[in-house]
């Protein structure tokens, strides 16, 4: 399924209201979703995330069935994302066979596997600015499920160039980003 927040239509659409109406809404509605078809795991893609790692889906979805198999539990699984201007830390290290894992304090949207277990019940805030708070509100969810949050340092993505060079590149862009950040939908 795809959510476009944009104003034309793009042909893998399935959603989206024809304007931007923030990702705490575009993100519900397709919690929604997958609800209702019952899905396993619910994976946020962005539109800048470009795929380093050949069956990169298959790869994750294979490390977070050993994940749960091995310590019984469900997590919140990412690639490693290059070009964000501020990366998560790193918490602890473990492998999952020959893959080298890395336990987060938090994970962003950009790339990012959840078990429905997870997310079935919880709903993002839609009160909340368009483009701020996301990982935010979801990194506490995980915290208080006791669900950790894990990126594979030998999956990778990038987000575009760098979020400085989107930034850099399109002034536009930049200026309409920066007022997600602070401006809740419908003001």
């Amino acid at each position: 399924m795809v959510w476009n927040n944009g104003t034309e239509r793009i042909p893998e659409q399935t959603h989206g209201y024809g304007h931007n109406v923030g990702q705490h809404i575009a993100m519900n509605r397709m919690l929604d979703e997958a609800v209702e078809i019952d899905a396993d795991y619910f994976v946020r893609v962005d539109e800048d995330c470009f795929f380093e790692t050949e069956n990169w889906l298959k790869k994750v979805l294979t490390l977070q069935e050993r994940h749960l198999k091995k310590y019984k539990h469900a997590c919140v699984m990412s690639p490693t994302v290059h070009g964000l201007r501020n990366p998560p830390r790193v918490v602890s290290r473990f492998m999952i066979g020959k893959h080298r894992m890395e336990a987060v304090e938090i994970l962003g949207g950009i790339c990012r596997m959840a078990p429905m277990i997870i997310m079935h019940y919880w709903r993002w805030d839609e009160r909340t600015s368009m483009g701020f708070g996301e990982a935010t509100a979801f990194s506490t969810l995980c915290q208080t499920e006791f669900k950790p949050m894990v990126r594979c340092a030998d999956i990778h993505v990038s987000h575009g160039e760098s979020t400085d060079a989107q930034e850099a590149m399109n002034a536009d862009w930049a200026y309409e980003h920066a007022m997600l950040q602070i401006i809740p939908y419908g003001l």
